[in-house]
């Protein structure tokens, strides 16, 4: 066993030489010991040389590899100005490149990395380059295999650890031995051993983050087929070379697919039969949970395959966090979608929408998504563009009962001659006319399927619903009891039927106020969280009040010592700098080097059962009276600390008979405990959607506005549009 064995050249070039095989597999057979930095990372990497690395196993050896993520530029400007936790931006990425399987020897071969991490043979850091405190790509191409007699060679050049790099690419590596230029290799030998330890100061070293390691690790089996590359591999990636390239061809043609590995519940496809039995037209009404956005995926593909492939379809959803939602789950269905909203990435949605529709109209293209919410989907423009369509067209509602209401009721045209309506609560409580407009246009149910049904079937976790009853003040009585007496006043009969008129429907909105506003609910919670008040936890608030947002949550959790997470910025100003230093802040790092000291900082504080306050709207707009859509990416401590979380909603309400007086009234909700049935980043997406939802509920309590906002959305050709 030696490299002194490998028949070596000193240079090695892709295509005119096989890398992998030439290369890489014969030196890891006689190897103990990978050193590996590379520039970008992806599972598959790993998996074209497996071959070798099973020989080195074998030989009892161990791999030690440096990667990088592939963030983008915005990526790492983002955690440079401290707009993202780093970890999730890291880990984001790397999870973007562990990809499923789609064959049994990729399985294979996904359980042998798997096992090589379980049994610490394989271990994993992540670099990024550091100048003037400034995070950046690692590019760093370099490599060092040992044997057991002492005989080393290095490696550097273009190859990243990507399969793209050792079958499609031009790379190449140059090659040092240590029997011939051993002072070029011991170079080689201390520039990867500075980077390992960490004492490279134009780099920064991290470990490899948990929740990419618990994704590799899910692939783990009892037992690993050892044989698996002599089996299969050695010849078959160059088999399916051709193959790959056809399929990777085929992906760009942006044809609806169910993904492979899924298979939709009877439920389901019942769901989606019956719709197609009424003219691909109809309602899935499903609770929260059991599968709408794949069920409604699943009829796309199903009317796009009995369409003969040609079909535009549109998706609408009331919000920009669950437009994000629908595409993760669009691109698993081999869609390539048109993203329309304000903060999308693609900033030209606007022309690609026009040129979609238009190579649609001359059938230069057979099929196209455009995935937008409802302010978008009503603007003037995007309504223009729609009546250009010609051929046949699918629209798709989410959350429909929005579309109830007056002024998106009128979006509803005739002319999608397909229509699928999804939601969990189609019913608009106190408007029929708007629930049975929605029924005429989308057409019957094709499936209820009911919380109760879906707990009771086991496709949902059974809870538990414990009511508290509170009792209004004096005052709050004679205001619901005066409301009460005009609101009698505003009942009429049409059609035989009894209804609010318009003034009735205001009165109504103001007495339910009062009961969701009572004074009481503040006492009787603090009541029902004092068993949970021995244990540490976090809390989530809307972030509208430039000093009070510094108060609530103390005021709220006294006498609990509560540490709020702000950004540096906020201890340097004058005044309420100070104050918030004073009531225990904790800065996000602008040092990526004191993050580690940070996460033990939080760890710590909810161990002392202290509470944390997290703004995940990050940026104050004073008075605002909507919850702006966050990301899931705050709500990753109490998934790891396992933590119960809380939310105050603050919400500015008039008072008295002519709401002449205007309080604020803040809400507090919870706990909400982590799901620990879902996998990590489901769960932590999961405790982030109930959040959001309750503090979205408890907003509608708003009735004055003390400062009007106006979004502006601006095109690529100067023309404005103010919602």
């Amino acid at each position: 066993m030696s490299l002194l064995d490998v028949n070596l050249k000193k240079e090695y070039r892709s295509p005119r030489d096989d890398i992998v095989n030439k290369f890489y597999i014969p030196l890891l057979k006689e190897s103990i010991l990978y050193k590996r930095s590379v520039g970008f990372f992806s599972s598959s990497s790993l998996l074209e040389i497996s071959y070798g690395i099973t020989k080195l196993i074998n030989n009892k050896g161990k791999i030690q590899l440096i990667v990088s993520p592939n963030l983008s530029e915005e990526d790492i400007d983002a955690i440079n100005k401290g707009y993202e936790v780093r970890e999730d931006v890291i880990e984001r990425a790397l999870l973007q490149y562990i990809t499923e399987p789609h064959n049994y020897f990729e399985e294979e071969r996904l359980n042998l990395l798997a096992t090589l991490i379980a049994e610490e043979k394989l271990d994993i850091k992540i670099a990024f380059s550091l100048k003037n405190q400034r995070l950046g790509l690692y590019h760093e191409k370099l490599g060092l295999m040992y044997d057991d007699e002492n005989n080393v060679i290095a490696f550097s050049g273009s190859m990243n650890e990507t399969e793209n790099a050792f079958i499609n690419n031009y790379e190449i590596v140059d090659v040092f031995t240590s029997w011939e230029d051993k002072d070029r290799v011991e170079i080689k030998e201390r520039a990867f051993d500075k980077l390992w330890d960490n004492n490279d100061p134009s780099a920064v070293i991290y470990e490899f983050p948990k929740v990419a390691k618990d994704k590799i690790l899910s692939y783990k089996k009892d037992n690993v087929d050892w044989d698996i590359d002599q089996k299969e591999f050695a010849h078959k990636i160059k088999e399916n070379i051709q193959s790959e390239k056809i399929n990777k061809l085929k992906s760009v043609t942006n044809s609806p697919e169910i993904p492979a590995g899924v298979s939709l519940h009877d439920y389901q496809k019942e769901a989606i039969q019956e719709w197609k039995t009424n003219n691909y037209c109809g309602i899935f009404d499903m609770a929260t949970g059991t599968g709408k956005t794949y069920t409604g995926l699943g009829a796309i593909t199903q009317l796009y395959k009995d369409s003969k492939g040609k079909l535009a379809v549109i998706i609408v959803c009331p919000y920009q966090h669950l437009v994000d939602q629908w595409v993760e789950d669009i691109l698993n269905f081999n869609i390539n979608p048109i993203i329309g909203h304000s903060s999308s990435e693609q900033r030209d949605f606007k022309q690609r929408f026009k040129m979609a529709i238009m190579d649609y109209n001359l059938g230069v293209r057979n099929f196209f998504c455009f995935v937008c919410t409802n302010g978008t989907f009503s603007t003037e423009y995007i309504q223009n563009q729609i009546n250009n369509i010609r051929g046949d067209v699918l629209l798709v509602v989410d959350e429909a009962h929005n579309f109830g209401a007056t002024n998106l009721k009128k979006t509803l045209k005739p002319k999608f001659n397909y229509r699928l309506a999804l939601s969990a609560t189609l019913e608009r409580y106190g408007d029929e006319e708007g629930t049975q407009a929605l029924l005429n246009y989308f057409g019957k149910k094709c499936i209820e399927f009911s919380l109760d049904e879906a707990i009771e079937k086991k496709f949902l976790t059974k809870y538990e619903y414990h009511p508290i009853v509170v009792y209004l003040t004096e005052d709050e009585l004679e205001e619901y009891h005066q409301l009460s007496k005009e609101l009698s006043k505003c009942i009429i009969k049409k059609n035989g039927k009894v209804k609010l008129t318009e003034r009735g429907k205001v009165i109504a909105q103001k007495r339910a106020r009062v009961v969701a506003g009572a004074f009481n609910k503040t006492s009787a919670l603090a009541k029902a969280i004092k068993p949970y008040r021995n244990e540490g936890y976090f809390i989530y608030g809307n972030h509208t009040q430039p000093f009070a947002d510094t108060f609530i949550p103390s005021v709220a959790d006294y006498p609990k010592r509560n540490f709020l997470i702000v950004n540096p910025v906020n201890i340097s100003l004058r005044g309420t700098g100070t104050l918030v230093e004073m009531l225990g802040a904790i800065p996000i790092p602008s040092d990526i080097k004191a993050m580690k000291n940070f996460l033990a900082t939080i760890e710590e504080k909810i161990k002392n059962k202290n509470s944390i306050t997290i703004y995940p709207e990050a940026h104050i707009w004073p008075y605002y009276t909507k919850i702006r859509p966050f990301k899931a990416v705050s709500f990753k401590y109490p998934v790891k600390l396992n933590a119960p979380a809380y939310c105050i909603t603050n919400t500015y309400q008039g008072y008295g008979r002519h709401n002449n007086k205007i309080q604020l009234v803040s809400y507090v909700d919870g706990p909400f405990y982590p799901n620990e049935e879902l996998p990590l980043k489901e769960r932590q997406q999961d405790l982030r959607d109930r959040v959001y939802e309750k503090m979205v509920e408890r907003s509608k309590n708003n009735n004055v506005e003390h400062i009007k906002y106006i979004k502006v959305e601006q095109s690529g050709d100067g023309e404005k549009n103010v919602q």
